[in-house]
C-alpha cells in the first residue's frame, strides 16, 4: 500500500487509535511522517507508522503503555512509544509543546477511500516538525517536499 507498509496494519492503527479516543487516552492524533508525505502526494519509502498524538489531560505515557499493552509498546525514544501491529512498527510522538500542538492544528481531515475520514499532516506541517530534527533523512525529505511544492 503507501511504501511497504501494508493497508491491513495502517488501518488496524487507525482503528486502535480511534478507540483510544473513545477511551478518552488520547484527544486528537494525526498521521504524519512519511505515510502522510505519501497521501500528501510525495512518496517516500518507509517501515513504519508515525502519528503525532495529543494525550488527554492526566493521563500519562504508562497509561497509554497499558492501553496498548496487548502490543507491546515500548518507549523507543523520549517522546515516542512504539508497538507493532504483525511485524510493522507504530511510533505515537505525543505532544506536549506548543510547536506540535500548532502542527497538530495545521492537518486536514481527508476522506480516504479504505481508512475513512483521518487527519493527516500538511506538507508545510511535514516540513515544520522536520526543521526541528537533526536527522540527515529529514533534511532530505524537506528537500523532496519543496522540489514538488
Amino acid at each position: 500500500m503507501f511504501m511497504s507498509i501494508p493497508l491491513i496494519a495502517l488501518r488496524k492503527a487507525i482503528f486502535i487509535l480511534r478507540q483510544l479516543k473513545k477511551k478518552k487516552i488520547i484527544e486528537e492524533f494525526a498521521l504524519i511522517g512519511a505515510v502522510a508525505m505519501g497521501i500528501r502526494g510525495v512518496p517516500r519509502a518507509t517501515t513504519d507508522i508515525d502519528f503525532l498524538v495529543k494525550r488527554t489531560k492526566g493521563i500519562t505515557v504508562l497509561d497509554m503503555k497499558d492501553h496498548l499493552r496487548q502490543f507491546t509498546p515500548k518507549i523507543f525514544h523520549e517522546g515516542i512509544l512504539r508497538f507493532y501491529i504483525r511485524e510493522f512498527p507504530v511510533d505515537l510522538l505525543w505532544t506536549s509543546s506548543l510547536r506540535d500542538m500548532k502542527i497538530l492544528k495545521e492537518t486536514s481531515s481527508l476522506r480516504l477511500s479504505r481508512l475513512g475520514k483521518i487527519r493527516v499532516a500538511t506538507l508545510k506541517g511535514i516540513i515544520k516538525m522536520k526543521r526541528e530534527s537533526q536527522r540527515l533523512k529529514d533534511k532530505l525529505d524537506i528537500e523532496l517536499i519543496e522540489e514538488i511544492i
